[in-house]
């Protein structure tokens, strides 16, 4: 089947690199405190940096009270991290150029912070590999969140810009939870797995 648009999500779908990353392997105790009192402890605070309710400034704040770091430090290495990420496979960018010379729109569509279009797309210029980035952080919306008539207004922007219908689309991630919402709104969903990567998907769209 030929789709008019791919969707695909960013985070263990195109890129595995962390926040801090760095420090895993120079800093690791400092690495897993943040694991743990942000990401495991807090992931409250988590999603509300991803629908752009607190921004980088502020976690690097509620970090410096939790590890004794200043937040100007943390803001620094944060910044760094995002600025240094990878691909999962560098050759996935070529298999998307493809894509797109035959006429497939290809975006970005991810729960992400201010982090993701402030440092990491520039810094990779991802802009000049896909046609639109979809980031909850600017949108203020995730990608599951469900508005009352059923639909998933994360992607209306997306469908209403470029033209489309929900059945012209297809959405690559490695969520388990999306997909459902994503076929009852007509998408077409393929889901990222350990045997199923997102370059193995996108070489058979």
């Amino acid at each position: 089947m030929v789709f008019r648009a791919v969707l695909i999500d960013w985070d263990k779908t195109l890129s595995k690199s962390r926040f801090w990353g760095h420090w895993e392997q120079e800093r690791p105790i400092t690495f897993g405190e943040i694991q743990v009192q942000l990401f495991l402890q807090r992931k409250d605070l988590v999603h509300e940096w991803m629908r752009g309710n607190l921004d980088s400034e502020a976690i690097a704040n509620f970090l410096q009270n939790r590890l004794d770091i200043p937040s100007s430090e943390l803001l620094q290495h944060l910044q760094q991290s995002c600025e240094q990420m990878t691909l999962i496979n560098p050759t996935i960018l070529e298999t998307i150029q493809t894509l797109r010379s035959r006429g497939t729109l290809v975006a970005i569509a991810t729960d992400n912070m201010d982090t993701f279009l402030q440092w990491t797309v520039p810094a990779l210029r991802l802009q000049e590999y896909f046609d639109d980035m979809l980031s909850s952080n600017d949108l203020r919306l995730l990608k599951r969140d469900v508005a009352r008539d059923g639909t998933l207004p994360f992607f209306e922007s997306i469908l209403q810009g470029h033209h489309l219908s929900p059945s012209d689309c297809v959405i690559l991630d490695d969520s388990n939870t999306l997909g459902p919402l994503a076929i009852r709104n007509g998408f077409h969903y393929r889901q990222v797995t350990p045997l199923a990567s997102a370059s193995r998907l996108l070489a058979h769209l």
